[in-house]
């Protein structure tokens, strides 16, 4: 019972130790990514920890990070008309991607706001919009401009990377001095609908889900990305969680769970195995966790779980 309970705090909801009903809160922060917000490392925030209960907003504490856009000034920066590029001789426009949103601040006649038709390149940016032709010299800031929810944060190898509730995919530097750290994006889903649900490393792979809204993606090195080729929902996600080296997953707000068949869920590895539904068709899980060799499903509806032999059995209510 006590565990049951510790986990199912631990996974950003709470529940009357006395009656075991649930209390069901937001499952996000409140407040908007913006200029900067706060986050924290290692303790992503949930329920039981960062969250006020009553008013459900964001606590701080010493544990949080304010993290900033990418941003990058220099003398260096000229424009050109004919061809829409940006360039730089210093070499400073790497970390913006094609696909992101750009502000320009400085300039003497290219302020405003851009869209990166061809961007991860050192030397240049290639604009969607039109540039004025403007030589270097001038002290420009180039910004990344992004508005969003923090939904989920998660460290994978020596970085810690971040999702909003869009289809971006941010790498956080210099997380190890706060107040100084910022956001740059590394994926950006190749369809403008998507919106990301949770992150999960796994077997050496960071997996971005993304419901039912497409393809769930992953990365080995967190630089290069593939979108899941798989087809229907065994290429989609909400949610995953990796139990005795096997990955699963929960597809949206349904009520069906797939299994992997091994422990990656990449492009060319084994199936996926056939869904399963999950509890009382009337209520959609919408959390899963671990407990002992069984996975616990979450649902208005309370806990469901599912053990090693496929049993599915109603804990509570």
């Amino acid at each position: 019972r006590e565990d049951v309970i510790n986990r199912v705090r631990a996974a950003g909801y709470e529940i009357n130790p006395e009656t075991m009903e649930m209390i069901f809160y937001k499952d996000d922060w409140s407040g908007p990514f913006g200029a900067y917000e706060e986050v924290a490392r290692n303790n992503r925030p949930s329920i039981s920890d960062n969250i006020d209960h009553k008013n459900k907003t964001p606590i701080l504490s010493p544990k949080l990070y304010s993290i900033s856009y990418k941003s990058y000034t220099a003398t260096t920066i000229s424009f050109t008309n004919a061809t829409s590029i940006i360039a730089d001789s210093a070499n400073g426009l790497a970390e913006f991607k094609t696909g992101d949103t750009i502000v320009i601040t400085g300039s003497t006649s290219n302020n405003g706001t851009f869209n990166v038709a061809t961007g991860g390149v050192a030397g240049q940016i290639v604009t969607t919009e039109a540039l004025n032709d403007e030589a270097a010299g001038t002290s420009t800031t180039i910004t990344l401009s992004h508005t969003g929810q923090v939904v989920d944060l998660i460290d994978f190898g020596s970085a810690t990377y971040v999702i909003t509730n869009r289809r971006w995919v941010f790498k956080i530097a210099n997380w190890g001095t706060p107040g100084s750290a910022y956001l740059y994006s590394v994926f950006r889903h190749s369809n403008t609908n998507t919106v990301f649900t949770r992150l999960f490393v796994h077997n050496g792979y960071i997996y971005a889900c993304a419901g039912t809204s497409d393809v769930y993606a992953y990365s080995a090195n967190g630089t290069t990305w593939t979108e899941s080729n798989r087809g229907g929902t065994d290429a989609q996600a909400s949610e995953m969680i990796s139990l005795r080296g096997i990955l699963h997953k929960r597809v949206g707000s349904n009520h069906y769970q797939l299994t992997a068949a091994t422990s990656t869920g990449i492009n060319g590895g084994e199936t996926w195995s056939s869904a399963d539904q999950i509890g009382d068709t009337s209520y959609a899980p919408t959390k899963m966790l671990t407990l002992h060799d069984s996975l616990v499903f979450v649902s208005s509806n309370g806990l469901d779980n599912l053990d090693g032999e496929g049993n599915i059995t109603a804990l509570m209510p």
